[in-house]
């Protein structure tokens, strides 16, 4: 189980790590499988802060990730990122296989390894 933990950490990091650079380069062409997902991702752009905070937090718990340092931070910034991934997914019907395979990975890696270091968390939902 800890080679699994391992290889998804290291993966998710690097996911997060290459996507987040991507919304500052733009080095990888963001293609929407319908007109209205490639819609709102232009608008995402046209904000002129919305994608490049996101690509902050993306950077910054990829590299959590990938170093193994503050790892359960790391989770938790990625957990909304990877559930706004998802929820983008479903509600503007950008069903490509590539946005449906990507959503599945990075939302099943996360709560993975959230669930899989759950004790770290108690803490958080003990009363004070």
């Amino acid at each position: 189980m800890q080679n699994i933990d391992t290889t998804l950490r290291i993966i998710l990091g690097l996911h997060y790590a290459v996507f987040g650079l991507n919304k500052f380069l733009l080095f990888l062409p963001v293609v929407a499988s319908n007109p209205f997902a490639q819609e709102v991702i232009d608008s995402f752009y046209q904000t002129g802060y919305l994608m490049q905070l996101v690509g902050f937090f993306q950077i910054t718990s990829g590299l959590m990730l990938i170093l193994n340092q503050f790892t359960n931070l790391g989770i938790l910034i990625a957990l909304p990122v990877s559930i706004n991934i998802a929820a983008y997914t479903i509600f503007t019907s950008n069903f490509g296989a590539q946005s449906v395979i990507a959503a599945a990975l990075v939302v099943g890696a996360n709560f993975w390894l959230l669930f899989r270091r759950r004790k770290n968390y108690f803490f958080i939902f003990n009363k004070i």
